[in-house]
């Protein structure tokens, strides 16, 4: 379960042999959501946000819509990166507000 980013204390990972759409689990304390990216034509064209327990705080959740915002198409790359190539992901922990 390699563990991409670490912002504002919500952990970001990919869980191991994962499936389509390219997705990550977000996890703040107990609370999860899990994020997914749609691709077409090689362009992220939708992002959508699951809640997996009903306690992922309101504004944790804005802070990382935001942080997704920003990294998506890294965080797509790492995912190519580590299901398809192979390559270890590099844990990165995001100490700025974005």
């Amino acid at each position: 379960m390699p563990k991409l980013f670490e912002y504002q204390g919500i952990n970001l990972y990919f869980y191991s042999e994962e499936h389509l759409p390219i997705h990550i689990h977000a996890k703040y304390g107990k609370a999860s959501v899990v994020v997914s990216f749609y691709i077409k034509e090689g362009a992220i064209y939708k992002v959508t946000y699951t809640k997996k327990t009903k306690d992922f705080p309101v504004a944790k959740l804005k802070a990382l819509k935001q942080f997704i915002d920003i990294y998506k198409e890294k965080i797509v790359q790492e995912w190519i990166n580590y299901f398809i190539l192979g390559v270890d992901v590099d844990f990165k922990k995001i100490n700025v507000k974005v």
